[in-house]
């Protein structure tokens, strides 16, 4: 999953990279406006999936801790690193 989030990013880096070139050169209008979109739905997509991932993910740390009777402050540790980043 980690590695189809961060191509979808490239991807779409690169996209709107493309785009800002094609935007500074001037000549082709329609393409740049088409690139555009494309790569900000490409962004847009790749961010929505990010923020489900680390939803599922805190969920499966929490269940697993409560499933193994883990105790001490591991979720709570793992909340404030994802909050930093």
């Amino acid at each position: 999953m980690a590695q189809a989030l961060l191509t979808a990013v490239f991807v779409g880096f690169t996209g709107l990279v493309a785009t800002a070139v094609l935007g500074l050169r001037g000549a082709d209008v329609s393409r740049h406006i088409s690139f555009g979109i494309f790569s900000t739905l490409i962004t847009l997509l790749a961010h929505s999936m990010m923020m489900f991932y680390l939803i599922g993910k805190g969920k499966a740390v929490k269940d697993a801790m409560a499933e193994h009777g883990v105790a001490g402050d591991y979720y709570r540790r793992f909340a404030s690193a994802r909050k930093t980043r």
